[in-house]
C-alpha cells in the first residue's frame, strides 16, 4: 500500500521531469495528462482494492500487539511469520530472533509436539513451561488458517498464561482435601465421643453405684460399731475408686493421642520393653508369668511414650487372657518398606475369627467376663499405630493353648542417635 502511493504520488512529477527535460522518448507529446491518470488508478487500486487508510487491518495488528496472551503464527511450511510481544516476553527473544525461522527453534521451549496438533482441527493443549528457571503454565490453543478454497495455509497459536488460575484451583483442591480430612476427622471424632460416652456409662456407672451402696453401708456398719466390716467395705470401696480413675486415665490417653503432635525419632525398643516390664512388676507377680524374649531388639522409629503404651496394653492384655500361668512370648520379624513387626503372644484359648474382627471396635471387650478390664486397652493401640502411621492386627488360631498373637508395625530407625 505504502509503495503504490509513493508510485502514485511519483508518476506525474517523474513525467513533468521527462518532458521538460525533453528526455521523454515521443517528441511533442506531453505525458503530464497521461501520468496524472496512471497516478489516480494507482492511488485508486491502493484506496478501494487494497483498502488503504482502513482502520481495521492497524486495529486488529495494534489488538493482537497489546494481548497478554502469546500469539505466533505460523505458515503451512511451519516458518514463523508473527509473533507478538506477550510471546517474545514469555520467549524471552526478541521477534528478530524468531521471525523467519522454523517454529522448531520454539517448540522445545514452550514444550509443543507437533504432532499434538492435527492440522484441520482446532486443539487446546495445557502445558508447563521453565522458563529461566521460573514455571508457567499455559494453555496452548492452536486453530487453522484457511484461504477462501479451505486449504490450509499456515496455523495460528495462542499461549494463555494461566499460573494463577492453577494456583488458584490448586489452592482449592487443597483446601478441600483438607475440608474433607477434617470432616472424616470429625466424623470419627463423634464415633469416638459416642463410643466414649456408651462406655463411659456402662463401666462408671457400676463402680459409682457400688461406691453409693457402699458408702451407706458404712454408715450403718459404723452406727453399729462394727469396725471390722467397715474396713473390709473401705477395701471395696478404694478398690471401685481406683478403677474409676484407670478409666479416666485411659479417656485421657485417648484424648491426648487424638490431640497430640509428636516428633517421630529412633527409639531403643530395649529401653521401652524394661520400662513397660518395671511398670507391671505387681501384675506380673500377681499372675506368676514368665516370658520369652529375644536376646537382641531392633530399634524404631516412633514416639517413645506411646510405643510404651502399645507394649504395655498388649502385654497386659496376654497376661489376662494367658493361660495359667500365663507364657507370653515376643518376638519382631523384618516387614515391608523397611518397617519392623513386632508381635506379643499369649498361650490363652484364644478367639474364633468372627470375634477377631471386632476387637479393636468401640472398645470391645471379647472373651472371659471375669477379667477386670474396661475394653480402652486395644483402642488405645490402634489410636496409637494410626497417629505413627503403622498398622496393628490380631491373629489367632482358635486352639486352646495357641491364644492370640497380636502384632504392630513401626519403622525401622535412621542413623539418629536413640532416645
Amino acid at each position: 500500500q505504502i509503495w503504490l502511493l509513493i508510485i502514485g504520488a511519483l508518476l506525474p512529477f517523474c513525467a513533468s521531469i521527462l518532458y521538460v527535460s525533453k528526455l521523454f522518448p515521443v517528441k511533442g507529446l506531453d505525458p503530464t495528462p497521461i501520468s496524472l491518470i496512471l497516478s489516480g488508478i494507482v492511488i485508486a487500486i491502493s484506496l478501494f482494492w487494497l483498502r488503504m487508510f482502513d482502520l481495521v487491518p492497524m486495529a486488529h495488528k495494534q489488538a493482537i500487539d497489546n494481548l497478554r496472551d502469546g500469539v505466533m503464527v505460523v505458515n503451512s511450511m511451519n516458518r514463523i511469520l508473527y509473533v507478538n510481544p506477550a510471546l517474545s516476553s514469555i520467549l524471552k527473544m526478541s521477534s528478530k530472533q524468531i521471525i523467519g525461522n522454523s517454529a522448531e527453534i520454539v517448540y522445545p521451549i514452550l514444550k509443543i509436539d507437533f504432532k499434538d496438533f492435527p492440522n484441520e482441527n482446532d486443539t487446546t493443549l495445557e502445558n508447563q513451561i521453565v522458563v529461566e528457571g521460573e514455571i508457567y503454565y499455559f494453555e496452548i490453543q492452536c486453530h487453522p488458517v484457511t484461504d477462501k478454497n479451505d486449504r490450509i495455509i499456515g496455523r495460528i497459536y495462542q499461549f494463555s498464561d494461566i499460573s494463577k488460575k492453577k494456583k488458584i484451583l490448586d489452592a482449592i483442591v487443597d483446601s478441600n482435601n483438607h475440608r474433607r480430612i477434617e470432616i472424616i476427622e470429625k466424623e470419627k471424632l463423634i464415633l469416638d465421643l459416642d463410643a466414649y460416652a456408651r462406655s463411659v456409662a456402662h463401666d462408671l456407672k457400676n463402680p459409682i453405684a457400688s461406691v453409693v451402696s457402699l458408702c451407706d453401708l458404712i454408715k450403718i456398719n459404723l452406727t453399729e460399731s462394727n469396725m471390722g466390716e467397715v474396713l473390709e467395705l473401705v477395701d471395696i470401696v478404694q478398690d471401685q475408686s481406683n478403677k474409676m480413675v484407670r478409666i479416666i486415665d485411659d479417656l485421657l490417653i485417648l484424648s491426648r493421642i487424638r490431640k497430640e503432635d509428636i516428633d517421630i525419632v529412633p527409639v531403643d525398643i530395649n529401653q521401652v520393653l524394661a520400662d513397660v516390664m518395671f511398670r507391671l512388676t505387681d501384675e506380673i507377680n500377681n499372675c506368676n508369668a514368665s516370658f520369652e524374649l529375644p536376646d537382641y531388639w531392633p530399634g524404631a522409629l516412633g514416639h517413645k511414650q506411646w510405643i510404651e503404651e502399645v507394649f504395655a496394653n498388649l502385654i497386659s492384655n496376654a497376661m489376662k487372657y494367658g493361660g495359667t500361668p500365663p507364657v507370653v512370648k515376643m518376638g519382631y520379624e523384618m516387614g515391608k518398606n523397611a518397617a519392623y513387626r513386632f508381635w506379643v503372644k499369649d498361650n490363652g484359648k484364644g478367639l474364633p475369627n468372627e470375634s477377631l474382627v471386632k476387637l479393636f471396635a468401640d472398645f470391645e471387650r471379647l472373651g472371659r467376663k471375669d477379667i477386670k478390664g474396661n475394653g480402652f486397652g486395644l483402642s488405645i493401640v490402634k489410636r496409637i499405630m494410626e497417629k505413627l502411621g503403622g498398622e496393628v492386627k490380631v491373629e489367632s488360631p482358635d486352639i486352646p493353648g495357641d491364644g492370640c498373637t497380636f502384632s504392630f508395625t513401626l519403622k525401622g530407625e535412621s542413623r539418629q542417635p536413640l532416645i
